[in-house]
């Protein structure tokens, strides 16, 4: 969703580029986490890195559940509500994504 620069009377805040080797650490550690780590079932492939994640809610029997992951220049983010585990609902989800485009 695209926003104006002010949004329900407050400016939008302008994001700035990370510091080029905090973006190398973190795309080093995004790596290893889909080929070795939480996300290495899900078969991401060469060059593809990832981070699962899983957030408790109150009055919830199952986390929420989270993935982002990208490979290239295509990124993707999904949350299945009460899902579990990252890697097992969101998971699923951005990698049908990743692997269709």
């Amino acid at each position: 969703m695209l926003l104006p620069r002010s949004f329900n009377d407050r400016e939008v805040a302008t994001a700035e580029p990370l510091p080029a080797p905090v973006a190398a650490d973190l795309r080093r550690m995004m790596e290893l986490t889909a080929a070795e780590g939480t996300a290495a079932g899900l078969g991401l492939g060469a060059g593809a890195g990832a981070k699962t994640g899983s957030a408790e809610v109150g009055g919830q029997e199952q986390p929420d559940s989270w993935f982002t992951a990208y490979r290239g220049d295509v990124a993707a983010a999904a949350v299945v509500p009460e899902g579990g585990h990252g890697s097992e609902a969101a998971g699923p989800v951005v990698s049908a994504v990743l692997a269709a485009g």
